[in-house]
């Protein structure tokens, strides 16, 4: 995982690279961002501890290759009710960008991130082979939507 720091910005954490390090070029339409209302936290577990055939429906998660690491895991928040978490931090959102993006697509994340971290909000982004994932703390997807809305089409989804 690659972190970011802007100067005097948020933290950005990106889980995998399909943006280009240049934040300085023009804004590049893409497809529409589509916004989730679902509540997500992002919890440590003990690798030994986790069962795939016990995983949530929709998640996130990194492995340590060791398997003797804490592993990852960013599902809803319902999922974390009642199992035995090392720690876990909830409260967050997501959005994703609608289409596929190839990995040979370069420069897609750049202008998102630049202005979410101009408006101050740490981001934690999930590349998969599709699209990319984007979360925030659920109390400021306000300030997101405020800092994309005049470059980008919004969709909400449950």
């Amino acid at each position: 995982m690659l972190a970011l720091r802007l100067a005097n910005g948020p933290n950005i954490l990106v889980s995998s690279g399909r943006f280009s390090t240049n934040f300085t070029g023009k804004i590049k339409k893409i497809s529409t961002l589509v916004f989730s209302d679902r509540d997500f936290t992002i919890g440590k577990f003990r690798a030994s501890d986790f069962k795939l055939g016990e995983a949530p429906p929709f998640y996130f998660s990194c492995v340590p290759p060791d398997k003797k690491s804490d592993l990852t895991l960013i599902a809803e928040s319902s999922y974390f009710h009642g199992r035995a978490v090392k720690s876990i931090e909830p409260g967050w959102n997501m959005f994703f960008i609608k289409g596929t993006i190839s990995f040979e697509s370069n420069g897609v994340l750049a202008p998102i991130i630049e202005r979410i971290a101009k408006a101050k909000v740490s981001i934690l982004v999930f590349s998969s082979f599709d699209t990319d994932y984007i979360f925030f703390k659920k109390e400021n997807r306000y300030k997101v939507m405020q800092a994309l809305q005049d470059a980008y089409q919004f969709k909400d989804v449950r």
